[in-house]
């Protein structure tokens, strides 16, 4: 049985439903889209002996105990960061980082790819992961009173803290930043060449943060006030073994890091970047795409008209008070695709036809479930505080997606791209690498997203809602994926 799912349903549902730990009971818990039957039992937690109260409480799934990520493990001091985009959960402590996704079973521990029995979940809002295995990873005691049905994580009594290691390999030694109607750059100078990051954004306050491992600041850095529309305040940190960078915005933005020999360059809210970081040079391994599945070349396409119904996507409230929808370009301009290619005998599958809540992660599902020859997802771009950037791009994993009778994404989305700007004339912003977005990372067939114009940017605004421009949009894109299916040879 599936129904609509907000946020307040999920307190409501903790409030209601998770007070206190519960013998076994028929409940309902929110995942994967849908309402399930829950009958198992909900546990008490404690740490070092003391009570742990958790808005999702811990519970059995899938014969594995999960719990609360934050609610948990940032009461034992380490650092817990949410990558929403990516379903990505990173926990930092001391000298161990671990990286899971939602999902799936492969974990990251410092880099290394390890097995565990069970894949995090978000479950009535809350992000699950498995105890015992991030526990016991990060140092610490796990057991399980059966009397009580309650988790006992403990940080002594046998257990070890993680070492400090201040064995630091490279000094921040300037900074320097500059601001204008480009967005904010911001320099960062080090003492050695190829300094291994990591960076990601933060929320309540909005915030964009870049660790570098194994760096210290020079005596002369200090917290800088920028004279910038799109930053407030820089902010550098010491960690035990990393130096924090974390860029104070006064509104979400998107964001690039670069890495050029000892020169870091971090660039804000000018409309080329994205909401995830540039891979940097030392990258943790891309989950395999599941199913693992076998994709025969065929002339038919999946598209998927991103966001839709409850989520609205990027929007602007002009002075009117109008406010223009993201989704709305979004489906418009699939369907035009969609008519487009089905009358030139193309067999499409549609991952929304109407305004209607998509799971993320279905939607590449459903490709694969189809075994399209390709998948396309059509976004629309948007920068808060730079009204001038424009134009069109389109995103593929370039540098590692696997040939379909020669296809690739890079050359899937270079078609698309050379065709849409000959149509419509826009800005050409060129095709970018990503292995991360989760309609690209889980697809089995050479498969692109494209953004096809800025809706903060006035005039762009303007044509995006225009059938005849949109028009222009859709012929462009269909005729990138007809060429693309004459490379097949289809």
């Amino acid at each position: 049985m599936k129904r609509a799912f907000s946020l307040l349903q999920a307190l409501m549902i903790a409030i209601l439903l998770f007070g206190t730990a519960t013998a076994s009971a028929a409940n309902e818990i929110y995942y994967d889209g849908e309402w399930h039957t829950y009958i198992g039992s909900f546990f008490n937690l404690k740490i070092n002996n003391e009570t742990v109260n958790c808005e999702v409480p811990p519970i059995v799934f899938n014969d594995y105990s999960v719990v609360p990520a934050r609610d948990v493990f940032e009461k034992l001091g380490a650092e817990v960061l949410w990558n929403a985009e990516n379903e990505k959960v990173t926990v930092n402590y001391g000298s161990i980082q671990i990286i899971l996704y939602i999902n799936n079973t492969t974990a990251y521990k410092n880099g290394a790819a390890e097995k565990m029995p069970i894949a995090p979940k978000i479950i009535n809002a809350k992000t699950m992961i498995p105890v015992r295995y991030v526990s016991e990873s990060l140092g610490f005691g796990v057991d399980f009173d059966s009397v009580t049905d309650t988790i006992l994580i403990t940080t002594n009594g046998g257990t070890v803290k993680p070492p400090v290691t201040n064995s630091y390999t490279s000094t921040l030694q300037s900074y320097s930043c500059s601001s204008g109607d480009s967005g904010f750059t911001a320099m960062l100078n080090f003492s050695e060449e190829n300094v291994k990051y990591s960076s990601f954004t933060l929320t309540e306050p909005d915030r964009v943060a870049v660790d570098i491992a194994g760096a210290k600041m020079a005596s002369s850095i200090q917290d800088s006030t920028p004279d910038s529309a799109i930053v407030s305040k820089v902010r550098f940190g010491q960690h035990e073994d990393a130096l924090r960078v974390v860029f104070d915005l006064k509104s979400a933005q998107k964001y690039n890091v670069s890495l050029a020999g000892k020169k870091l360059t971090v660039t804000i809210g000018n409309g080329s970047g994205t909401t995830e970081p540039d891979p940097p040079p030392v990258v943790t391994p891309d989950p395999p795409v599941e199913p693992d599945i076998v994709i025969e070349p065929s002339r038919s396409i999946t598209i998927d008209p991103g966001h839709g119904g409850s989520d609205p996507g990027a929007c602007f409230t002009d002075e009117d008070g109008t406010v223009w929808k993201e989704t709305d370009i979004n489906l418009a301009v699939s369907l035009k695709v969609r008519d487009i290619l089905e009358a030139n005998g193309v067999r499409v599958v549609m991952t929304r036809t109407t305004e209607k809540d998509v799971v993320r992660k279905s939607r590449p599902e459903l490709a694969n479930s189809e075994k399209t020859a390709l998948f396309l997802s059509i976004h629309t771009n948007s920068v808060d505080g730079n009204e001038a950037a424009n134009g069109i791009e389109t995103w593929g994993k370039l540098e590692t997606s696997k040939p379909l009778a020669g296809v690739t994404d890079k050359s899937f989305a270079q078609n698309v791209q050379n065709a849409v700007i000959q149509k419509t004339g826009a800005r050409d912003r060129g095709t970018k690498n990503s292995v991360e977005l989760t309609v690209l990372k889980y697809s089995a067939m050479p498969s692109i997203l494209i953004e096809v114009g800025f809706i903060t940017n006035t005039n762009e605004r303007g044509n995006l809602f225009s059938d005849a421009y949109r028009s222009k949009l859709a012929q462009g894109i269909a005729e990138g994926v007809l060429k693309t299916f004459t490379d097949m040879g289809v």
